[in-house]
């Protein structure tokens, strides 16, 4: 009796063990579980493509891609486009300095008031009011300068004043009529398609000024290069354990000719739509979304303003790379304006030192500071970009460099010194 009763005794206690394991075991499963759902977000998309993929917003990326993103926040495509606010707008809102006068009779002030930032048109001498326009979105990250859009309803336009970096000061908007209150410009798709991520157009035609103001996304952010990211955004949320990037486009597994469109996009003139704007998606063919003038017989009438990707195709540099396209000198995620060092050793990284000897004069290398920036892709007067910088005085062309990287005669390179830039 008493070797059964250890019997049972033992068998007893083997059952005990296994059911307290069992239930350690489902426990740390049901915590783990507890704790993951109770730290995943389900995403709302802030826009949502054509195709159903949704746009969720640069934000969510800072949470993995720390380091990129704090770069990438001070670039000029980034910036390109944000609500008006006073971190955004930079001309001076000062008395005496806040106006464009457009005749003895005529000026807009720019003003800020506890509500926001507004253009006000007046008459100066008596100071009655003829309208007031809430500026609500400021388009240009204030490199050469900046114009404001205000909303009536759901349809955007541009204002009249605009802000001009290089004399630090407000001037007509282009295509402004000078002198007078022009009409507001209305700012159709294609306009948005180069400062904004995207866009929700009321009319798919491109060609009104009408958008769902919930499914605006300002900025030209990660998210215009590597696609709608909610479902990448979720999915690493699920599996932080999978270090492999899912639901993303990746530049690095591009073709050329995909990673060339991606740019092209807003870098080959204006174009002519084939399809909705924002409806293209990169690693797509960009022909079969938009027709633009970049081949070489068209080189004429590609300005250096708003066709980079034109001119680039007709520089022999490009002709005769197999690689090269707009990122081989262009860090996207980094501010590299005025960084002659990095981008010149772009160069030598293809004309090693002793391989290709440069001609110019001695003098005028020193002058330029050695810098081949300067000589090789000098700045012109653009077409499409021209400014009105008071009431008196005429339309004056603003000089943008070209990126036909050529060989230039030295007048050319002289000239570019004298200009508005």
């Amino acid at each position: 009796m008493f070797s059964i009763s250890r019997i049972h005794s033992g068998a007893i206690k083997r059952s005990l063990v296994l059911i307290i394991c069992c239930l350690l075991t489902f426990l740390i499963y049901d915590c783990k579980q507890n704790r993951f759902e109770s730290e995943y977000v389900e995403i709302t998309p802030l826009a949502t493509h054509d195709t159903g993929l949704g746009f969720v917003g640069s934000e969510n990326c800072h949470e993995c891609h720390k380091e990129i993103y704090e770069t990438y926040i001070h670039t000029a495509h980034y910036l390109t486009s944000s609500s008006a606010d006073t971190n955004s707008v930079k001309g001076s809102f000062t008395n005496g300095s806040n106006a464009l006068r457009l005749s003895e009779l005529l000026s807009i002030a720019v003003i800020k008031t506890d509500s926001g930032l507004f253009q006000k048109a007046h008459f100066p001498q008596t100071d009655s009011e003829i309208y007031t326009h809430r500026m609500d979105i400021t388009i240009g990250s204030g490199t050469k300068g900046q114009s404001y859009l205000t909303w009536n309803e759901n349809a955007l336009y541009q204002l009249q004043v605009s802000y001009f970096e290089p004399l630090d000061t407000w001037i007509n908007s282009p295509g402004a009529r000078p002198g007078v209150l022009s009409k507001l410009r209305p700012v159709n798709n294609r306009c948005l398609e180069c400062h904004t991520t995207f866009a929700k157009g009321v009319d798919n035609s491109g060609l009104h000024n009408t958008y769902d103001k919930d499914q605006l996304i300002l900025a030209i952010d990660c998210e215009r290069c590597h696609g709608p990211l909610q479902q990448h955004v979720a999915y690493h949320r699920n599996n932080r354990d999978d270090l492999e990037p899912r639901h993303v486009i990746r530049y690095d597994s591009l073709l050329r000719q995909q990673r060339l469109d991606m740019c092209a996009l807003c870098h080959s003139g204006v174009g002519t739509s084939i399809e909705p704007p924002f409806s293209y998606l990169v690693g797509e063919p960009l022909n079969d979304y938009l027709t633009h003038s970049s081949e070489n017989g068209a080189l004429d009438s590609l300005d250096v303003h708003s066709n980079q990707y034109g001119l680039l195709r007709s520089s022999k540099c490009f002709q005769m790379s197999k690689t090269l396209d707009c990122a081989t000198c262009h860090d996207p995620h980094k501010n590299q304006r005025g960084n002659t060092q990095w981008f010149n050793a772009q160069c030598i990284s293809c004309h090693s030192a002793g391989m290709v000897g440069c001609a110019i004069e001695e003098n005028i290398a020193i002058q330029n500071q050695n810098d081949c920036i300067k000589c090789h892709m000098p700045l012109f007067n653009s077409k499409t970009m021209t400014v009105q910088i008071s009431a008196d005085s005429s339309e004056t062309a603003v000089k943008v460099r070209t990126h036909k990287i050529g060989i230039y005669p030295p007048n050319a390179i002289a000239n570019a010194k004298t200009h508005i830039k």
